[in-house]
């Protein structure tokens, strides 16, 4: 699976995941979700460490793709087919780039 974010690091910080992000796979069997190019937003946990300070939680707006992913920019504003399926660029709000596929609802 593949996470994707972004965010304004500052200098000096270190960011990690504060959990494990739940799966992104579709119900049923792997190959079928591995294979379906949908990508899901999902909601993920973030720790913000600085040197002496406390750590910070936040929440970042991510995509979660299960199968493979193929990134795109902004520019990429033309669809893609491949496997007999149209996928476009899928960013989320205000980023640059993203994966190809097809939105899916969050799990």
């Amino acid at each position: 699976m593949t996470y994707g974010f972004e965010l304004d690091a500052v200098a000096g910080h270190v960011y990690r995941l504060a959990q494990q992000p739940a799966s992104c796979l579709v119900s049923g069997k792997i190959e079928a979700a591995l294979n379906s190019h949908l990508i899901r937003r999902v909601q993920v946990s973030l720790v913000d460490r600085a040197p002496g300070e406390a750590d910070r939680r936040f929440c970042a707006e991510a995509l979660c793709v299960a199968g493979v992913a193929v990134s795109c920019s902004a520019a990429d504003n033309s669809p893609i087919t491949t496997d007999r399926l149209t996928l476009s660029c899928i960013r989320l709000s205000g980023s640059s780039h993203g994966y190809y596929g097809q939105a899916a609802t969050p799990p």
